[in-house]
Order: structure tokens, then C-alpha cells, then sequence
């Protein structure tokens, strides 16, 4: 019935990070390149022309991702690509008999992948979502739904929604844009209906 966009200052705080932690990854790809490089008695950089546009592509997405990319629709495969890298490199390093490099390369394809998947859920949208057997909010990375006869009462303002429990318990919403008076006294009786059904 509705659904209500909210800010969660922690996904916030992770989706201002997103950028830096390509840098890190762009820079730590070049480093490693470099590693590689000396312990492969590599002849030329040829070989590792393919690292280098990846690292470049990532610093270049981690400095102006917001402009290049402002639907976030490509981080996550850029960041599958980067565990795909490191993977290669940690081959190498393991193929050239460096055990330390390698494990922390291997570290690294886990961390790239792990970001890919948790990246992706913090960049999607957060909301509120009321239907009639009651409403579900964002739990970590998944939605918990509560039936509205565990609900006492719902109060709707322009920017933040609380809901009420029984044993004075409550939960607040910063809401992501303000809604008009209009919306907030509707929901506001679309709630108060269905706490009043619920307990029927």
C-alpha cells in the first residue's frame, strides 16, 4: 500500500566510503603489479597492461564515481573484476614461490568479493513498506516484517516515522524526502485502521 524511502546513517556513512575503498584497491593493484613484475623476471610490462587498465579504471571510478556512475549499477562488477585480478595475481605470486604475497592477495580476493555483494545491498534504495498484514523495514541485509497486532500505534510526520510498541519500545525512521500534509494524514489512518483490525 505504501512504501516510504528512509535514510540509515550507517548504510549512509558505508555508501560515502564506496569511492575511497576503489582508490585503495587501484593503488594496492599497481603495487602488487610491481611485486609481480621483479619476482616473475618479467622482461616488459606488456603482460600486465590488463592490471594496470584495471587498477586505472578503479581509481578513476573511486574519484568520480558519483558523475561516471550515479546509479551505482556497475560497481559491483567492477568490483567482481578487481577479485578477479587479485586472484591472478596470487596466482602469480604463489606460482613464483612467495607464499606471504600470495596469502595476502588471496585476503584481498576475498575482501573485493565480499565488498562486491554488501556494496550492493547498501546502495539500494532503504524503505518503509505498510500493506495490510503489516509493515517491513530494512534488518541489516534483509527486511523484517512485523503484523500489526504487535503494534500499539504509528506516528507520521513530514521527515520521520515512529512506530510504538506495547511495552514502551519504539522504532524511528528518518524519512528521505519530507511528504505533505495530505500523505501524512493518510497513512497516518491507513496505520490507526489497521492497529485497529489487528486487535480485533
Amino acid at each position: 500500500m505504501f512504501e516510504i524511502p528512509i535514510n540509515i546513517p550507517g548504510l549512509e556513512k558505508r555508501r560515502r566510503s564506496i569511492g575511497l575503498l576503489h582508490i585503495v584497491a587501484g593503488f594496492f593493484l599497481i603495487a602488487n603489479a610491481e611485486n609481480v613484475f621483479r619476482a616473475l623476471a618479467l622482461r616488459s610490462y606488456a603482460p600486465l597492461l590488463p592490471l594496470f587498465g584495471v587498477a586505472l579504471i578503479s581509481l578513476v571510478y573511486g574519484f568520480i564515481r558519483k558523475k561516471l556512475d550515479p546509479q551505482s549499477r556497475y560497481n559491483f562488477w567492477l568490483r567482481l573484476l578487481q577479485a578477479v585480478t587479485f586472484l591472478s595475481l596470487a596466482f602469480a605470486m604463489a606460482q613464483a614461490g612467495n607464499t606471504g604475497k600470495s596469502l595476502g592477495l588471496f585476503l584481498w580476493v576475498v575482501i573485493a568479493g565480499g565488498l562486491a555483494f554488501t556494496e550492493r545491498i547498501a546502495l539500494q534504495q532503504q524503505k518503509l513498506d505498510f500493506s495490510e498484514k503489516g509493515f517491513a523495514y530494512p534488518n541489516g541485509y534483509t527486511h523484517k516484517e512485523v503484523p500489526w497486532a504487535a503494534v500499539a500505534d504509528v506516528t507520521v510526520r513530514p521527515d520521520f516515522l515512529t512506530i510504538h510498541y506495547p511495552d514502551n519500545r519504539f522504532l524511528q525512521f528518518e524519512l528521505k524526502q519530507p511528504i505533505d500534509a495530505g500523505k501524512v494524514a493518510e497513512m497516518q489512518e491507513f496505520c490507526r485502521r489497521q492497529i485497529t483490525s489487528g486487535k480485533a
